[in-house]
Formats: C-alpha cells, structure tokens, sequence
C-alpha cells in the first residue's frame, strides 16, 4: 500500500516587528500526527532544531531581519521533507503609520459575461509618511481581468500586486479600479490586502490575512445558479459557522437546493447575508431541446 504523505502548511511566512520587540509566534501546520514540525535557524535544515512543534516562539528580541526555516521529519520515503521559510522583518517604529483599506463591487448579483468594477481604496491615518505600500488583490477564479485604473501606481494582473509606492500622512487616499468579466455561475469572494509597507502599521500586519484588521477588506457577488427540473445545487458553509440554519428550514453545513429561490442562513456565530457573505440565488430554467420538446404528432399513413 503507497503511503499518505503529510502536508506542512505554513499560513503566515512574513512578521513585521518594532526593533527591540520579541519575536512573534511562528505557526505551522501539519496533516499526519506521525510527522514531525522541526524549525532550523540555516537553511539547510541540518543540526539540532530550535524546536519540534507547530507553534514556536523563538527567544529573544528583532534586531534585524531573520529568517528561520521549518520543515517535516520523520515522514515516509517519497514524501516532501522540503524546508520553508519563515522571515521576521525589524522595522523602525519611530516611523510607525497606520493605514486602512476597503473595498467595493458594483453589482452584488451578477450574471455571466457581465463586467464587475472592483474599486479600492487605500488611506493612511496617521501623521507619519507611509512608503513602499503595496496592496494584494488575487481576484478569483470565477473572473478575467479586462483593465484598471489607478490614481497613483499600477497593478499587475500577473502578480495581483497594486504598487502604490508613498501615502502621504493625514489622509491621503488613493484607489484602485479592476474591471473583470464574470466566468461562472456561484458566491464569488475577492480579497485585498495590503501585502507591504516600510514602516510598521500601528494597528495590522501586511500580509498576514487576518480578516479583523483594517487593512484587509473581502467583499462577494452572486451569480444565480440555473437548474433544469430535477436538477440539484450543493452548497457547503465552512466548518466555523455552527449549528447553521438556512432560510428554507435546511439545516446543517452541507445542504442541496433544488428551486428557485434566494437562501440564507444563521448561526450561533454569524449570518449570511451580514459580514460580507451573499445569498445563494437558484433559478429555474427549461433545459429541454427544442428538438425533442417542440410539441409533434404522429399519424400512420397506409403504403399504396
């Protein structure tokens, strides 16, 4: 029997620290309880590791910019042990900004081949420079981009990377607008983030997801889902919303929509349509060819 092989995930592989400050809390994950999380401060991932678990805290304070690399052990012949990158950055808080950012969608129910404008906005609420800014915006797979249009910078659609460069303090604003072409029928999430700065953000991290800072904003449109009679559409809820009820009387994370209708739902934690999330839209649609369905008689006809 061919071995399962464990997966390393690390989320988060950049950390902005104050000079002076301790290291943060590095994390990763693994899919096997047989493997071993080891961490190395080289990057050949050879000696005694600092530590073997998949939250470590490395000793002492960010002086300058380090690098410490995790990898999996003991892990079956054929298996990926390679070694991942982890790097903590020393930034200069006297220069501490603080940026935000949000984002909109023009339509909240799409149909597809129509053209969506994302818009975003980027402004710096200190009273500090912010420079070096740069935001992350990955679209999705249910779009193509067309075109956009900044008031300072550009983005590449190759690299999802909006380079904006300085954001002058006391609220300078600059925005961003992707035009994309819907591809497919489904709740479509898209995300921007400010992915990098100089200067430490007092109240964020670049980079890091985190969907309770304010430099992170997703936002979502529906595309109705078109069912032929007797046809079916699954919808799943991640696992961190529980004991879910939908607007239909369905229960549970995992349910099936077979009419027309727009369904939501609530939970002991949170609620669709709140918080970002959009409702599943299914129509009905008549799904039989022309050729089989355009009414016909039939009418025997003796040979002479």
């Amino acid at each position: 029997m061919k071995a399962i092989c464990p997966i390393l995930t690390v989320p988060v592989t950049t950390f902005d620290v104050c000079q002076g400050e301790s290291f943060p809390t590095l994390q990763a994950t693994v899919t096997s309880a047989i493997a071993e999380v080891a961490w190395y401060n080289n990057a050949a991932g050879t000696g005694t590791p600092l530590a073997t678990t998949t939250s470590f805290t490395p000793s002492g304070v960010v002086n300058s910019a380090t690098t410490f690399y995790v990898r999996l052990r003991n892990v079956p012949v054929g298996c990926d042990s390679s070694l991942h990158a982890v790097t903590v950055s020393a930034k200069t808080c006297i220069d501490t900004v603080d940026l935000a950012l949000s984002k909109h969608i023009d339509k909240k129910i799409a149909q597809v081949g129509d053209e969506l404008t994302y818009t975003i906005k980027v402004w710096n609420e200190s009273n500090k420079n912010a420079t070096g800014v740069e935001v992350t915006d990955s679209l999705n797979v249910g779009v193509s981009y067309v075109s956009s249009t900044a008031s300072r910078g550009s983005y590449n659609p190759t690299t999802k990377i909006w380079t904006i460069g300085n954001i002058a303090a006391n609220g300078d604003t600059v925005t961003l607008q992707i035009k994309v072409k819907v591809l497919a029928e489904g709740i479509w999430f898209n995300t921007a983030e400010i992915s990098k700065t100089n200067e430490k953000d007092k109240d964020s991290t670049p980079n890091n997801s985190k969907e309770d800072e304010d430099d992170l904003d997703r936002e979502c449109f529906t595309v109705p889902f078109k069912l032929c009679t007797g046809q079916s559409v699954q919808v799943v809820v991640p696992a961190k919303y529980t004991n879910v009820v939908w607007s239909d009387g369905q229960t549970g994370n995992v349910v099936l929509f077979n009419k027309a209708g727009s369904y939501t739902f609530t939970a002991s934690n949170g609620s669709c349509p709140s918080g970002g999330c959009c409702p599943v839209i299914v129509t009905e649609v008549d799904c039989c060819p022309p050729t089989i369905c355009v009414p016909f008689t039939i009418k025997k006809v003796k040979k002479n």
